[in-house]
């Protein structure tokens, strides 16, 4: 995960961008994952589940249309290993525990693909061994300090810092409280925010107390209108020249 770590420290403050894969289709996914991956210091590439458990509307309404469109986790992978070399950030890869176990060679498909590790947000810490593969840990506002620092120690290429208890999407104030939950993750580590970050204005807000967000469910209520993700991703940070 050291490109990871690398490509957020270079350019404060960065942005994570989340894409779910077979968004908007299968066959113009890799488009959307090469242009989206000139405008953000890392791509974060959603594998669809049926049961997205911590995400909200806009996310569960992607996962069905992009499992009914035929998107699946070794699809996805091969569309990722197959533009690696056009890619121009890193990329890690979101899923919930299942559709990992089913790959088999799990750390060498993600290698061949190119991947640098993987967010799952229901593998616990104590199992954070099973996957053999480095994994990004989310750390949310109520979790215990003891837990925090654990979770903190534990996380490779960035922290995963939840902005909100809840599901992805919804409204978020910056709040005193959030900016101590912030301010505790801070280490060698990145410490990146994110649920319901889709505001330039939000961007500059947190910047002080973080090195970069996570932008998720903007992105993909982009894709599932017909519009440039890419463009969002501009708006967020004006400065980024266009691609």
């Amino acid at each position: 995960m050291r490109r990871v770590t690398e490509a957020i420290r270079a350019n404060p403050p960065a942005i994570a961008a989340y894409v779910l894969g077979g968004l908007p289709t299968p066959e113009r996914f890799a488009d959307v994952l090469v242009r989206v991956s000139r405008e953000a210091d890392v791509v974060e590439v959603g594998i669809p589940f049926s049961d997205p458990m911590a995400d909200g509307v806009t996310l569960q309404e992607a996962n069905v249309a992009a499992l009914g469109a035929g998107a699946t986790p070794a699809g996805i992978l091969r569309t990722i290993r197959q533009v690696r070399d056009r890619l121009e950030a890193p990329v890690v890869v979101m899923s919930y525990l299942n559709p990992l176990l089913a790959l088999p060679n799990l750390p060498g498909q993600l290698a061949a693909a190119g991947v640098e590790g993987c967010i799952v947000p229901d593998l616990p810490l104590e199992d954070a061994d099973l996957l053999g593969v480095p994994l990004v840990q989310l750390v949310a506002p109520n979790t215990p300090d003891d837990r925090a620092a654990r979770l903190v120690a534990a996380s490779r290429g960035f922290v995963y810092a939840v902005t909100a208890c809840g599901t992805t999407g919804g409204a978020v104030g910056i709040t005193p409280e959030m900016t101590r939950h912030l301010r505790r993750l801070r280490g060698p580590t990145p410490v990146l925010a994110g649920f319901g970050i889709r505001t330039a204005g939000q961007v500059a807000t947190l910047a002080p107390h973080c090195d970069g967000v996570v932008v998720g469910s903007a992105l993909v209520r982009t894709l599932l209108d017909g519009g440039d993700p890419a463009a969002t991703l501009r708006g967020l940070r004006p400065t980024r020249s266009a691609a």
